[in-house]
């Protein structure tokens, strides 16, 4: 590095200025930009007010940089994921059942050719829909094909309560594929499936409407 392992008050800034300046401190730019900037000026006070007491001085301004630059950053990273999150909240959701003519056999089916082929989204989804599709085949569901996984698994946790959690955690992770951009892997994915095959063997411990089937 050009200034050495003691930069002095200029050579400091300048660096901090540089890494901070990265595009990827500036997502989202209304807030983290000030932050940037408050960053910035407040080292350059205090390497001002240090500039004086000479080497030990410098380092130990530059050392405090560091520290500041960490708690931008994690600011930033903790701003990131609550936008995320608020956007995922804020995504329209559809129906589980897109293709009311599809059986649960139907969906189990294509999630096992998903499966063979390394499609991990493809069996979390369809075995989510073979899910909700075998609860409906069993009265377990009011009719209503709009249904979304967050409403089937608040509907299905009624029936089967010792699964209310796994429940949840299926359908949140449904939307955040289906509708949220993640990708599914492989552990989620059979951990969906499981579910689906375990729920399926079960009979409920209460019907949600009418008598299982």
């Amino acid at each position: 590095m050009a200034g050495g392992l003691d930069p002095d008050r200029d050579e400091a800034r300048r660096l901090l200025s540089e890494e901070l300046a990265h595009p990827d401190y500036h997502r989202p730019a209304s807030l983290v930009e000030r932050a940037v900037t408050w960053v910035v000026d407040l080292l350059g006070d205090l390497l001002g007010a240090l500039g004086l007491a000479g080497g030990p001085g410098r380092l130990a301004a530059v050392l405090l940089g560091v520290v500041l630059l960490a708690a931008a950053l994690t600011a930033w990273l903790t701003v990131r994921g609550r936008l995320r999150s608020r956007a995922l909240a804020r995504t329209p959701r559809g129906g589980v059942l897109e293709d009311p003519a599809l059986t649960a056999a139907d969906y189990r089916a294509r999630a096992r050719e998903a499966a063979d082929r390394g499609d991990w989204d493809g069996v979390l989804l369809d075995s989510y829909r073979a899910t909700a599709a075998d609860a409906d085949e069993r009265a377990l569901l009011p009719p209503s094909p709009g249904l979304t996984a967050h409403e089937v698994a608040a509907l299905l946790a009624g029936s089967f309560p010792d699964h209310a959690a796994a429940l949840r955690r299926a359908g949140d992770r449904f939307d955040a594929v289906r509708y949220g951009g993640q990708r599914a892997g492989r552990d989620a994915a059979e951990e969906v499936r499981a579910l689906q095959a375990e729920l399926a063997g079960q009979r409920p411990a209460a019907a949600t409407r009418g008598v299982a089937r």
